[in-house]
């Protein structure tokens, strides 16, 4: 096939002219490019949203999670029917101590959730007199623990 001076052969076979256009205004393709790119970094953002959301979602399902006090065992602290926000990773790093406050499955019923605080560590006596509980303890104990007499016991 022969050319024409100042012709060229498209991608498609056919012989273009100069002043010929490709069915396409002037910059129309750089417009294209434009767009396409941006509907590239938009979807990248997009996705980027999404994983880090997802992860935070799994990170906190993870390590935090929320439980309702039944009972005015905790009282003053915590009142009946309030919620608290439990760390469950705080004891991976660390042990218990006195005072903490701790979520755990009640023995005879794995199903029922105690929110109960520390008193006592390995090592301490403790012993109940009435209602009054002492801890005695090799190392010096700062918790001072007393309830009345319409507080339910602490168990």
């Amino acid at each position: 096939m022969h050319i024409p001076y100042n012709s060229y052969e498209g991608d498609d076979g056919e012989v273009y002219q100069p002043d010929q256009t490709f069915n396409k205004p002037r910059g129309q393709h750089l417009k294209q490019e434009k767009t396409v790119e941006k509907r590239r970094r938009f979807v990248r953002e997009l996705l980027e949203i999404m994983t880090l959301t997802l992860l935070m979602f799994l990170v906190l399902r993870f390590a935090v999670q929320n439980f309702r006090i039944d009972g005015p065992s905790m009282e003053p602290t915590l009142h009946n029917q309030e919620y608290i926000l439990v760390d469950k990773a705080a004891y991976l790093f660390q042990a218990p101590e006195r005072g903490d406050v701790i979520v755990f499955e009640y023995p005879l019923n794995p199903q029922l959730d105690y929110v109960k605080r520390i008193i006592a560590v390995p090592g301490d006596i403790v012993s109940v007199a009435g209602q009054r509980v002492t801890v005695a303890s090799p190392f010096p104990v700062i918790l001072s623990v007393s309830w009345d007499s319409e507080s339910p016991s602490m168990g």
